[in-house]
């Protein structure tokens, strides 16, 4: 073997190792940037469930407060008339409204 070629393989060797080299830096600076950035998403995935299920809590409390009100607000109502004057094709009745109220989800119950 020539002393040229020689020379030019050895050079060639060590091209291709510092190269590999530099592959090998490269592969794992773009990892550990993967891995920063896996944690930094699974982090916000993390805080944003808890967002929500703090609003979720939140809008629960305010459906119950909600429900409770609507429930009194009808209870006095209930109580603020109860005997009723219908007045029926000229002909006037009178009853309580618990009596028309007695079936859930109708008309007399919904006016």
């Amino acid at each position: 073997m020539s002393l040229a070629f020689s020379t030019y393989l050895s050079q060639l060797q060590s091209s291709t190792e510092s190269f590999k080299r530099e592959v090998e830096k490269e592969q794992t600076d773009f990892e550990q940037r993967m891995e920063t950035r896996e944690k930094a998403v699974a982090m916000r995935e993390t805080s944003l469930k808890d967002e929500m299920e703090t609003r979720e809590n939140e809008l629960q409390k305010e459906r119950e407060m909600f429900e409770n009100e609507k429930k009194q607000i009808m209870d006095m109502k209930a109580k603020a008339s109860d005997i009723i004057r219908l007045d029926v094709g000229g002909r006037i009745f009178k009853t309580t409204r618990s009596t028309l109220c007695a079936q859930p989800h109708t008309l007399l119950t919904a006016i």
